[in-house]
């Protein structure tokens, strides 16, 4: 357990806010670039020339459906989701059991 008492716990949130805050605004303009130019070229590859493009050979069919896909990546959504949450209650010293708020 990390966190020992309320004490802890405030100087633990304050420092890791102000970490948060800190890298936040320094990468600000360089995050929102990044996903800008990885979002038009998924927006490219999927409109443009490359985006009838198949994988394997031509006779080749897909080993899974269009709805297994999109069941798939919404099972790994859901999964990714439940790792952060996990790791926090675990670091803020939660009892087995209960949910974050």
């Amino acid at each position: 357990m990390i966190c020992k008492n309320s004490h802890d716990m405030q100087n633990l949130i304050r420092v890791a806010d102000a970490i948060t805050t800190t890298i936040f605004r320094a990468l600000d303009g360089f995050y929102l670039t990044l996903i800008l130019f990885f979002l038009g070229l998924a927006v490219w590859l999927a409109l443009g020339p490359h985006g009838c493009l198949t994988l394997g050979n031509p006779n080749d069919t897909p080993e899974f459906s269009t709805l297994a896909w999109l069941a798939m990546l919404c099972a790994a959504g859901r999964g990714a989701g439940r790792k952060p949450a996990s790791i926090s209650t675990a670091a803020l010293g939660a009892k087995a059991g209960s949910t974050p708020s």
